[in-house]
């Protein structure tokens, strides 16, 4: 049986994290958390394997994450137990051989602060940025510390939908990246389309996430509002912004939780090679098993 590398670096960082004191991002009640961090790390290991020295990138591999917290967080199990789990810009920094560059982006100063400090605890031996601020703000300034001719894999992983589609479009524009976006498709859209997005006169959080407005006539005609048809109709919006901005390479997932799912995970790239290495790394699962979401 093949090695599974990002198994294995998964297994070493939940050991490291469980016992330090630093600070973490979060707590979150259910399994999606760890779910989500266990894919990231086998996708980075995926594009680190198959793209590292790729004379294609010759300023080499570029990390960037859009909303880094501290590289660490906490998740109340199914089971009721409480497990700290390393977060994906710890994730990056610690893939041996891996990435050359990280842009990291926090409003928190203690935040990253604490991330400084794990990250200082790896064999990372490449640039490390980081830069304290609303990424809505800054979008540019993110560009100008990403290389032109880097491979480069941006995380966005917002609290809520508070990632503005502007600043995707900024970033894609400016440089070559594939993008992995958690979509708060459940606790916020879920909850909230209809207490505060519809029907809205004026310019919305959601309005901003999705990158327009014009959604409120196509959901107006839809015959089975609940949960489930509302989260699959923004979802494929959400696709569709990206396929508008060249993201023809697109899959998107849910995240479960202790009650149904609870967010989405969605990844794009402009090359359907980027979608290969997001199917293999959803091969396999967090507790071993073969993944739902596998090809």
């Amino acid at each position: 049986m093949a090695k599974n590398h990002g198994r294995e670096l998964w297994d070493t960082l939940v050991e490291k994290v469980r016992n330090d004191d630093l600070e973490v991002s979060f707590t979150s009640k259910g399994s999606w958390t760890a779910h989500k961090l266990f894919f990231v790390c086998n996708y980075l290991e995926q594009v680190v394997r198959g793209m590292k020295n790729n004379p294609g990138f010759p300023e080499g591999l570029c990390y960037v994450d859009l909303f880094c917290g501290a590289g660490a967080s906490a998740a109340e199990m199914d089971d009721g137990i409480s497990k700290k789990f390393p977060g994906s810009p710890y994730i990056a920094a610690s893939i041996e051989n891996g990435f050359d560059k990280l842009v990291l982006i926090d409003k928190s100063e203690s935040t990253i602060s604490a991330l400084k400090n794990r990250i200082s605890s790896t064999s990372f031996s490449g640039t490390s940025i980081y830069l304290c601020d609303d990424t809505n703000n800054i979008a540019d300034q993110i560009c100008d510390h990403i290389p032109s001719k880097s491979l480069n894999i941006t995380f966005v992983d917002p609290y809520s939908l508070n990632i503005h589609f502007e600043t995707i479009k900024t970033l894609a524009h400016r440089k070559r990246m594939d993008l992995i976006i958690l979509f708060s498709d459940r606790f916020d859209l879920g909850r909230n389309v209809h207490k505060y997005y519809y029907p809205a006169t004026e310019e919305s959080k959601l309005d901003r996430f999705l990158g327009h407005s014009d959604w409120k006539p196509r959901y107006e005609t839809m015959s089975n509002q609940d949960g489930p048809h509302t989260r699959k109709f923004f979802a494929e919006e959400y696709i569709s912004s990206l396929n508008k901005i060249g993201y023809h390479h697109t899959r998107h997932w849910p995240l479960k939780g202790p009650n149904g799912d609870a967010f989405r995970l969605v990844y794009a790239s402009k090359h359907e090679l980027g979608l290969k290495y997001c199917e293999i790394a959803l091969g396999t699962d967090l507790d071993g098993s073969r993944s739902l979401f596998s090809p």
